[in-house]
């Protein structure tokens, strides 16, 4: 089996504090990526495209779920790491 080069399993993005007024941004988001594809991310405004691309390039932390890159937990790393 062919290992996707980007692979998103149930990220979750949500903005405010437990209990406060919550914004869930991402809800579940899962999908992977073939070595050789072409993507694009549509919906309408609001809907979590920009978030999910400053969680997928590392601008932003997802809240829950993974992110693998050609194999690698993006999620599980320290700031220091990612650059």
């Amino acid at each position: 089996m062919i290992k996707p080069v980007v692979d998103v399993k149930n990220i979750q993005k949500v903005y405010g504090k437990k209990g406060e007024n919550q914004s869930h941004a991402l809800k579940g988001v899962s999908f992977s990526i073939q070595e050789g594809e072409f993507v694009g991310i549509m919906g309408p405004s609001g809907s979590g495209k920009t978030t999910l691309l400053n969680v997928i390039s590392t601008l932003d932390k997802a809240t829950g779920g993974v992110i693998e890159i050609a194999g690698t937990d993006i999620t599980k790393m320290k700031q220091g790491e990612l650059s």
